[in-house]
């Protein structure tokens, strides 16, 4: 918000399309709880479509995309269809226990949506929405263990070597690779790369802790 620059997360959309019951969407939900990844072309398609739909000059962080080689292809056929370039591809490093920590317990205000986290953002109360005073909760059905893992031994296959990819397209690119800690000095350090320029276009790894910090 702070450079203007708008954040694509897959996540987000397959999550509305799952909300829409669409048939994609329907499709994509039991793909998603059970920790696998949706199929290339259906996420590399909503990709396309969102960032077509922005203004010229507006910078993207794709959030979650690509995890795999044959997203990272579509995003160069996208990016040049489009009209733009990566900038910058930034890694973030994160100790697995602690990611599972972090998203198993993690939950919201079912009423008014507010987040918290059982250990590190309880309500003041328990029980009671510190926003709304609503006594019901939710929590995401993926959000445990198991796929937890599952998806980082997804990433750890598909999408870890995409950074050497990323590495590779300097010659030609000239994007910057930063790669860095997921802590607030981390985050100071994301800032640095993307500074203010909203027309930068970033590629996000780690989704859940680059949203929380910068």
């Amino acid at each position: 918000e702070r450079h203007g620059m708008k954040q694509l997360s897959t996540g987000d959309m397959l999550r509305a399309a799952v909300k829409a019951q669409s048939p994609g969407g329907m499709e994509a939900k039991a793909v998603m709880e059970r920790g696998e990844l949706v199929s290339d072309q259906i996420v590399s398609s909503l990709i396309d479509e969102n960032l077509a739909a922005m203004p010229d000059g507006q910078g993207a962080i794709f959030d979650g995309y690509p995890r795999t080689g044959a997203q990272a292809a579509d995003l160069d056929r996208i990016l040049e269809k489009n009209g733009r370039k990566l900038d910058h591809v930034i890694e973030l490093g994160v100790d697995v226990d602690a990611l599972v920590e972090r998203i198993t317990g993690r939950f919201s205000c079912a009423n008014c949506g507010a987040l918290y986290h059982d250990t590190a953002n309880p309500p003041s109360k328990e029980g009671e929405c510190d926003v709304c005073g609503s006594h019901e909760f939710k929590r995401r059905p993926d959000d445990n263990e198991e796929t937890v893992r599952t998806r980082m031994d997804e990433y750890r296959a598909k999408t870890a070597p995409n950074t050497l990819r990323g590495d590779q397209r300097r010659t030609s690119r000239t994007p910057s690779t930063q790669r860095t800690r997921a802590t607030k000095n981390g985050c100071r350090s994301l800032q640095s790369v993307c500074g203010t320029n909203a027309s930068n276009t970033c590629k996000f790894r780690y989704r859940e802790y680059v949203a929380s910090g910068c």
